[in-house]
């Protein structure tokens, strides 16, 4: 049985106009597409793909910004060699996470091929919960790779695939498949990620474990 990490963020009215001023504060303007990364900067993540990404939407309209804030090791490494392509910032704070979230249009989420079973990236379920849909760096038969894939919620790059992150980039443009793909987190998180569901299964998992002993 699995049994995800929950998310309980929600983007009530409030949120969202946090959200709306946050990215005003920000100076992401309302026409352009702002990608972002958020969460541990560590050595079970890459950002490779995102930088192809990048260069692969860049001088065109309309404009994509990808922004990376958190902390970690790599962190100091990705500003070296990317820091003229990514905007960098803090880590936000935990009262103002979840507008920090929505304030993006598209979220970044990555994972090393030899860190699958290992980890799981839990900033997918916050994206989720949020219904934003999510661009995935990592291996097709990871955890988030099989979620994100069967639920049709955002892009998947597996590491070296230009036509994966060609194809990624032509979507990601479309006003229309963004929504549909946020949209299809949100029941993805509904039916996965959510606490009372996640609870449950938890308890009857210990119930038929209990039954089970002599």
């Amino acid at each position: 049985m699995e049994i995800p990490v929950w998310n309980e963020l929600v983007a009530d009215e409030a949120t969202r106009a946090a959200a709306r001023a946050l990215r005003h504060a920000r100076g992401w303007r309302d026409d352009e597409i702002v990608l972002l990364y958020s969460g541990n900067m560590g050595r079970a993540h890459g950002a490779e793909e995102f930088a192809a990404l990048a260069e692969t939407l860049g001088g065109r309209s309309p404009r994509c910004r990808f922004v990376f804030s958190g902390i970690g090791p790599v962190r100091a490494e990705w500003e070296r060699r990317w820091g003229g392509r990514f905007e960098f910032l803090p880590p936000a704070s935990e009262e103002a996470c979840a507008a920090h979230l929505l304030a993006a249009d598209v979220h970044l989420v990555s994972q090393r091929a030899e860190w699958k079973g290992v980890v799981v990236p839990s900033k997918f379920q916050a994206a989720c919960a949020l219904g934003r849909p999510t661009v995935f760096a990592g291996p097709p038969d990871s955890a988030v790779g099989r979620w994100l894939a069967a639920a049709d919620a955002g892009w998947i790059l597996p590491p070296g695939d230009a036509a994966a992150v060609a194809a990624a980039a032509a979507e990601i443009r479309d006003t229309r498949r963004r929504a549909d793909a946020g949209a299809a987190a949100r029941r993805l998180a509904e039916r996965e990620f959510a606490r009372a569901g996640n609870c449950g299964r938890l308890a009857a998992l210990v119930e038929r474990i209990g039954v089970k002993r002599p």
